[in-house]
């Protein structure tokens, strides 16, 4: 029974992984996310009513430090209810925020519980990836050009999965038995993958992303180096100068969306400096500054949009709502 469940689990969350990525089809992942924890809870009970008899179904129990800093997060968040200024809008926020996430957390843990089934998963998200980069492509050489809201989720939720997905390209270079055994294929696909990732970076006119990749792929690279140090060791150079090359076309593509910005939402003659100093950030964060020294410890309650009514009619911008 619990083996059944396991192969159902597995295609379910598959199948929710692999639609994750775009607004399109959200009936099936809707299904796909229901059967994904229905299956998990069906392993999940299987394996502490089988474990017994047959030893290999008991799942091992997450690393400590992972379970505290789990509990710790989401046990502060639900905590925020009893002192939020919007206590309807903090309880909604917990239900989905919260709930949602502790059973997408448990069921992709009880799915993945093995190295095996882990690289199963990798090669569904990579594989999503890909066939989302490419739809991406594909519909901006069109003469409508590419419309991010139209299966993308729009240009920050595609910016913001495409860092998401950039530290995993690191993980096919990592030795056996997680990365893939054979090198050549590796750094072929890592080759491909990249250049789906920067190409459709560059598509979403997006500074930002390019900040994001440089501090996600700079991260990824020091973990990298921790976890197989010896490797790192042996050949320093072949694992520090593709970052550094990384960085500098990182670098070179923010500099290049910066002057097409100042070009096309600026009065002529404008500076990349003083697109960058007019950025509303800078005037939303001074903002926040006064607002969080007016709840230093508590804050306001859960959730991100939880003094979104207030910021914006401050700074006269109803796009300004959060950090």
């Amino acid at each position: 029974m619990t083996r059944h469940s396991q192969r159902w689990l597995a295609g379910f969350s598959a199948a929710y992984l692999f639609l994750l990525a775009t607004n399109h089809g959200t009936f099936f992942r809707s299904i796909a996310f229901g059967g994904t924890v229905l299956f998990a809870a069906l392993t999940l009970a299987g394996s502490l009513r089988e474990s017994h008899r047959q030893p290999e179904l008991r799942l091992p129990l997450p690393p400590m430090p992972v379970m505290l800093t789990v509990a710790a997060w989401f046990g502060w968040s639900a905590l925020s209810y009893f002192w939020s200024v919007k206590p309807r809008y903090t309880g909604m926020q917990l239900s989905r925020e919260i709930g949602e996430n502790l059973l997408v957390i448990g069921a992709f843990y009880i799915a993945t519980c093995d190295i095996a089934a882990f690289r199963r998963y990798l090669a569904v998200v990579l594989a999503s990836f890909v066939v989302m980069a490419t739809l991406a492509l594909a519909m901006a050489t069109t003469a409508a050009g590419w419309d991010p809201m139209q299966k993308h989720n729009g240009v920050g939720p595609y910016s913001t999965y495409v860092v998401l997905t950039a530290p995993l390209l690191l993980v096919l270079l990592a030795p056996a038995p997680i990365g893939l055994v054979r090198r050549n294929a590796a750094l072929a696909l890592g080759a491909l993958l990249l250049f789906l990732l920067l190409a459709t970076a560059r598509l979403t006119d997006n500074r930002m992303v390019w900040i994001a990749l440089a501090a996600v792929f700079l991260t990824a690279a020091i973990a990298s180096a921790v976890r197989w140090p010896m490797t790192f060791k042996r050949s320093p150079w072949r694992w520090l100068a593709p970052v550094a090359a990384l960085l500098v076309v990182f670098a070179f593509a923010f500099t290049q969306v910066a002057k097409e910005r100042a070009v096309t939402d600026f009065p002529p003659h404008t500076s990349v400096g003083a697109t960058l100093k007019a950025d509303p950030r800078f005037r939303l964060w001074n903002q926040l500054t006064e607002r969080i020294g007016d709840r230093v410890w508590q804050g306001y309650g859960f959730g991100r949009h939880i003094q979104a009514e207030e910021i914006a009619t401050d700074l006269a911008d109803l796009q300004l709502t959060h950090a």
